[in-house]
């Protein structure tokens, strides 16, 4: 085989990574959220809570911009992982990380 196909093959698998792990994540928050909203909401705001929030809710937009970009750099045949997309999915990407982690901000 060509390179190109390996290529092609390697963007297309890691665009289906990106997609299989926006479904973990949508699929785990549908069956966490009663427990979310016993556990959480009712509670008054501290630090545990923010960062669980920052933890819980910041993944989702940062998935959502790597497989827009995923997406984009298959079907466009181009790269955005430097314009504002890129970083704006990075930064969202670190926050979440770091947040659940410890809550190191």
């Amino acid at each position: 085989m060509s390179t190109v196909i390996y290529e092609i093959y390697g963007e297309r698998s890691e665009t289906y990574a990106n997609l299989a792990g926006l479904t973990v994540l949508v699929f785990d928050y549908c069956i966490t959220f009663s427990e979310e909203a016993d556990l959480v909401w009712g509670r008054r705001w501290d630090t545990g809570r923010f960062i669980f929030l920052l933890a819980r809710y910041l993944p989702f937009p940062g998935l959502a911009l790597t497989n827009y970009a995923a997406i984009q750099a298959v079907n466009l045949k181009q790269c955005n992982g430097t314009g504002s997309n890129g970083l704006a999915s990075n930064v969202l990407h670190i926050i979440s990380i770091l947040a659940a982690e410890g809550g190191i901000i």
